[in-house]
């Protein structure tokens, strides 16, 4: 949903007579300017939040989002570059600067989004595996250095309560009352 406000939020600015009326309305362009920060900063916490919540999505997905959000930012600088905004009065030489510094400002910041989020992936992967191999080890507390004394009956279990003796659990018990 992030991704879709993101990058629909540019396309519908850059593809429609929005980017020549918010050119002529102060309101309407602090408007449009205030969607594209929001929009990006809820981006960029969908992908990157470190901040656990209910229902986030896992690394792949996460992925896969930041590359179609690329890929659609990218495709959209390129067509501006081909063809300015509708009611763009700027000169086309302005024009192809301007989708020149979108396009290649774009993937400066999405190559920093795809490190970032390949780091925590790694650190995702390395506490689960340290966490997996710390519950197949025993503590130190559970190794005996020598054997304990008194009869086999005496001795604790794991759980702290005393073992029965070999084949206790095969006697008969009389019936009671």
């Amino acid at each position: 949903m992030a991704a879709l406000l993101d990058t629909g939020g540019l396309w519908l600015l850059y593809r429609t007579p929005l980017f020549a009326a918010a050119h002529h309305s102060p309101w309407l362009s602090a408007a449009v300017q205030l969607h594209l920060i929001l929009a990006g900063l809820l981006f960029t916490y969908a992908v990157l939040g470190r901040e656990p919540f209910a229902h986030r999505r896992d690394f792949p997905l996460r992925t896969a989002t930041l590359l179609a959000a690329a890929a659609a930012h990218a495709i959209l600088a390129k067509s501006l570059y081909a063809t300015g905004p509708p009611g763009m009065s700027a000169g086309r030489a302005d024009g192809e600067l301007a989708s020149q510094l979108m396009y290649y400002g774009g993937d400066l910041v999405e190559i920093g989004l795809a490190v970032a989020l390949g780091l925590q992936w790694y650190g995702a992967q390395d506490r689960a595996r340290r966490v997996s191999r710390a519950g197949t080890r025993r503590s130190p507390t559970h190794r005996r250095s020598a054997p304990l004394p008194g009869p086999p009956a005496a001795r604790p279990t794991p759980r702290g309560r005393p073992s029965r003796p070999a084949g206790a659990y095969l006697r008969h018990r009389p019936p009671s009352g």
